[in-house]
């Protein structure tokens, strides 16, 4: 509170870290949906110059979803949902052109449990980082989330040729293994884990 109202004004970046660290705050104390408007709000302060306001915001209003989901309150899941989707569709004009932001957007997507929404802004990146294979591992799991198996396996399957000693890829890979019915490759990889 000092900080915020300190006589001279604290420059954006630092606004919005001080709205983040107030966000962790009511978190903390149990007031997530204060929390999540002061993750919004340092959000909006820093835009595509620091996205850890939003990835907080998004993180939370995910676990809030699932919550509701869980408790049944399906008409609060979707109210949050929407609210994660408003926070993310301002960045999309600035994702177009930026790779980087655009991987940032689609890896929110996937924690919000939107993978139809992060699929075309992970292509963006995969497109414009061909040999990258974080790319490849976030859009491997949003076509696996949406139901696209087969394409997951091989966007999966390339990630792992890429970064073969990433576990997170190795066990998402075995994971696409296990859907297609591909037991025994699936095993293979878990014993190398």
């Amino acid at each position: 509170e000092a900080l915020a109202a300190h006589v001279t004004p604290l420059v954006p970046l630092e606004q919005a870290r001080l709205y983040l660290l107030r966000g962790q705050l009511l978190e903390a104390e149990g007031k997530d949906d204060d929390a999540v408007e002061a993750y919004a709000m340092g959000a909006k302060i820093a835009r595509a110059l620091d996205l850890a306001p939003l990835m907080a915001a998004v993180k939370k209003l995910a676990a809030m979803t699932s919550l509701a989901i869980k408790a049944q309150d399906l008409k609060r899941a979707d109210q949050l949902r929407a609210r994660a989707g408003q926070l993310l569709g301002e960045l999309t004009e600035h994702a177009e052109h930026d790779p980087r932001l655009a991987m940032a957007l689609g890896i929110a997507y996937v924690q919000a449990d939107e993978p139809g929404k992060a699929e075309p802004w992970l292509r963006i990146t995969v497109d414009a980082r061909p040999g990258d294979a974080e790319a490849r591992y976030q859009l491997g799991r949003a076509l696996f989330m949406a139901g696209k198996a087969d394409e997951a396996l091989g966007m999966l399957s390339a990630a792992h040729s890429f970064d073969p000693a990433r576990a997170d890829i190795s066990a998402m890979l075995a994971r696409a293994y296990e859907a297609q019915g591909r037991d025994g490759d699936a095993s293979a990889l878990y014993a190398k884990l």
